[in-house]
This record gives structure tokens, C-alpha cells and sequence, in this order.
């Protein structure tokens, strides 16, 4: 497998499947020359599929140096799972990177990518996110944005968005981010919440909290209880 003949099937072949195995090596074989072909792919290629790939391998090419790359993606990329890919590349960055991304992200019109920029900050356990937070919050009508916001109140202990979470609780329909509120509130003292939160079904849920996995109601319990504490 050379470096010409992989990127001559990225650039001819008319087998797409062809092409997104040709992305791939290529992000294999890590070759910086490889960044422009697989730029024009990620920009042109007629599949999705391809494009998704390529700005994977980009990623695993330039690592931290493919920041520009990843924020031209987020912020110009027609492709929700172009995005999707590019966001899932995002620990090859520097903290400082990361974080200034999600920054941008929390703000994004793809609810499927506020989602994710809300877990990976509390998944890198990031700080200074509270104000972003709480603002979206407020505006946020999505319930899988909002089932990940009532977490990240819960772990972040604010008491002061109590409030808030009732009134968005009232609104959401998935079941999951609803016992996420109830998780939230319970967390937080409400009794409301620790009410429903008792009466709720945790047998599928589990919540991850710095890096351990809670899981099902018992779960559920123990990580209030050291929430609380």
C-alpha cells in the first residue's frame, strides 16, 4: 500500500465504499502529504460517508494541528455527521483546544452537537462553564441537550438553576432526560424530585461521573449520596 495508489483510489475510484477505505488508509499511513486530497474529499465527495471518514483522517494525521481544520467543519459543514465525526476526533487536540471549541459549540444549531459539547465538558470535567450552561439551559428546548444540562447541574451542584429544571422537566417527553431531571433535583434536595425519583424506572440508565460508571437505581443512589455529600 503506497501513498499514490491510495490516494489515486480516493480521488478516482467510482466505488464509494473504494473511496471511504482509501480515507481511512490513508489516515493510516499518517502522511501530512495526504491532508489536501482528503481535504478535497471532505469538501467534495458526493458521499457522506466519505466525507465523514476523511475529516477522521485529517484528525489522525495533523492531531492538535487540525484544529482550523475541525473548526471549519463545525462552523461550515452542511453534513451533521461530518460534524459528528469531526467533534468525536476532538481528544487528539490540547486541553486549551478542546476547550475553546466547546465554547463554540454549545451555541451550535445542531442540537445533536450541542448534546455532545455538553457531555465531552463534563467528561473532561472542564471548569468555568456554568454561566454557558445556565443560559442554555434556559433556551434550550431539545430533550437530549436538556436530559445532558440536568446532569451536568447535578454534578456541578447548582442549587441556583433548581428552579429552572422544574420548568424545563415539565416539558420534556424523552424518558431518559426526564429521569435524568428527577436524578438532578433528587441531587440537589427537591424534594420533588427525590419523590420522583423514587417512583422512576433507573433499570437502563447509567451515568458516568469522574470516569465511574453509576448504573441502574442503586447506582443512582450512591452517586447522589456522594453528590450530596
Amino acid at each position: 500500500m503506497t501513498l499514490d495508489s491510495v490516494l489515486s483510489r480516493l480521488n478516482t475510484s467510482v466505488d464509494a465504499t473504494d473511496r471511504v477505505k482509501a480515507a481511512s488508509e490513508l489516515g493510516e499511513l499518517g502522511d501530512p502529504k495526504a491532508v489536501p486530497y482528503l481535504e478535497k474529499a471532505l469538501w467534495e465527495d458526493s458521499q457522506s460517508g466519505v466525507q465523514q471518514v476523511a475529516i477522521t483522517s485529517i484528525i489522525e494525521i495533523l492531531k492538535e494541528d487540525a484544529i482550523d481544520h475541525i473548526r471549519n467543519v463545525m462552523e461550515n459543514h452542511p453534513d451533521e455527521y461530518v460534524k459528528l465525526n469531526a467533534l468525536q476526533g476532538i481528544e487528539m487536540l490540547q486541553k486549551p483546544q478542546i476547550k475553546q471549541l466547546l465554547e463554540i459549540l454549545l451555541s451550535d444549531s445542531d442540537s445533536k452537537i450541542r448534546a455532545m459539547a455538553v457531555k465531552l465538558i463534563m467528561n473532561y470535567q472542564f471548569e468555568g462553564f456554568d454561566d454557558k450552561i445556565i443560559e442554555l439551559l434556559k433556551v434550550e428546548d431539545d430533550d437530549i441537550v436538556l436530559g445532558n444540562i440536568f446532569q451536568y447541574v447535578a454534578f456541578n451542584k447548582l442549587k441556583s438553576v433548581e428552579a429552572s429544571v422544574l420548568l424545563k422537566m415539565n416539558k420534556v417527553r424523552d424518558e431518559d432526560s426526564l429521569n435524568y431531571a428527577y436524578f438532578s433535583l433528587a441531587s440537589l434536595g427537591n424534594q420533588t424530585g427525590k419523590d420522583l425519583f423514587e417512583k422512576a424506572d433507573y433499570q437502563f440508565i447509567r451515568i458516568k461521573f469522574q470516569g465511574k460508571f453509576y448504573r441502574g437505581k442503586d447506582g443512582m443512589r450512591v452517586l447522589i449520596s456522594l453528590l450530596r455529600g
